[in-house]
């Protein structure tokens, strides 16, 4: 264990330096002095410019190219400026597309609504959803107040009963209203039949 932490410090180690610039790495205070150094030294003349002659190596075959070497000297004067390029044409513009118009499959006028569905609309009424009625399986059954076996029984229900099942979450235990006496509470799936 003791390898592997080692190993990991020195692999950290490794990345922080080659992330942060390795060898080349040159603190912000230095870069900002030579920065300031820099802005204060006057810029060459473009005229005074230098390049190296060609180096000739004796027994070789390679010459140098005439057109990439010169020599420029201090008080040459300035080679004139290349041509300019010329702009370069504009792109013609695309030429439209042919589009076509599709009809929708049926005006919205042709909907036909069912004639119980606009008597209940006109009244403000909504046909209540349909209640899910489940039987209960078993002789005397617990029912709890919460959805488990660690909840305490709030209430037992004889076999046969009736009840609303309010949520069925799918995790195998329901929560379920005595439409008698209104109580709820939570019911094992497995105990409901349909």
């Amino acid at each position: 264990m003791n390898r592997f932490v080692f190993l990991s410090f020195l692999f950290m180690g490794w990345a922080f330096y080659e992330l942060s610039g390795g060898a080349d790495f040159v603190p912000a205070s230095a870069r900002l002095e030579a920065e300031a150094e820099s802005a204060s030294k006057p810029e060459p003349s473009p005229r005074a410019t230098t390049s190296r002659a060609p180096v000739f190596v004796e027994g070789s075959n390679i010459a140098p190219d005439p057109s990439r070497t010169r020599l420029v000297l201090g008080n040459t004067p300035p080679e004139p400026a290349p041509e300019p390029v010329a702009a370069p044409e504009p792109t013609p513009e695309p030429e439209p597309v042919e589009t076509a118009e599709v009809a929708p499959a049926a005006p919205i006028a042709d909907v036909v609504l069912s004639l119980a569905a606009l008597d209940s609309i006109s009244d403000g009424t909504f046909p209540a959803p349909a209640k899910d009625i489940r039987i209960i399986d078993g002789t005397l059954v617990n029912i709890r107040s919460g959805p488990g076996i660690d909840y305490p029984v709030i209430l037992q229900l004889q076999g046969g009963t009736e009840v609303e099942v309010l949520e069925d979450p799918g995790t195998g235990w329901i929560r379920m209203q005595n439409p008698e006496s209104r109580e709820m509470g939570w019911i094992s799936a497995n105990l409901l039949r349909q």
